[in-house]
């Protein structure tokens, strides 16, 4: 059995009609997929919002300057020598802490502050604050663990005893 010219003419523009609604059909849903599906959020949980503030007082006592949620990764680095360069990068980079003190003059990081809740005491979490622990102890960076809330008086004796 042929097909005729005509047949064959009515095939093609049938397929091409089916493959036009797939691609309309496409397009469609492209379109009403949002493609920036972000909206605002705080920075700060209440909490480390509260935190912030006896911690901004130190800090002008002590003349510090405060970063908030930098990742572990913009404060230290993997060692040239480490043979697994990027699994080493990959257990920081997606980790941050609460807060760095810095010398607000060249901004070196001093002292890492984290706000512990009842997050800390769950497994998954032991086990991150233990790792991100000795990543600060390799550096030579000393990291604050503090929960709130906290006087003025205590979170300074605590940042002058860790300095």
């Amino acid at each position: 059995m042929s097909l005729s010219n005509g047949e064959i003419t009515i095939l093609i523009g049938c397929i091409g009609l089916v493959l036009l609604g797939i691609g309309l059909a496409w397009l469609i849903r492209r379109l009403r997929k949002d493609p920036y599906p972000y909206e605002r959020r705080p920075i700060l949980t209440d909490n480390e919002a509260e935190f912030y503030e006896v911690l901004r007082q130190a800090c002008e006592i002590l003349d510090l300057q405060i970063l908030i949620k930098m990742r572990l990764a913009d404060i230290m680095a993997v060692k040239s020598t480490e043979k697994d360069y990027m699994a080493a990068f990959n257990r920081i980079k997606a980790k941050h802490t609460d807060f760095i003190l810095c010398d607000p003059d060249t901004l070196d990081v001093l002292m890492g502050v984290e706000l512990d809740d009842r997050s800390h005491v769950q497994e998954a979490r032991v086990e991150r604050d233990i790792f991100v622990d000795g990543a600060y102890q390799a550096c030579g960076i000393p990291l604050l663990h503090v929960w709130n809330p906290i006087t003025l008086e205590e979170l300074l004796d605590q940042i002058e005893e860790n300095l």
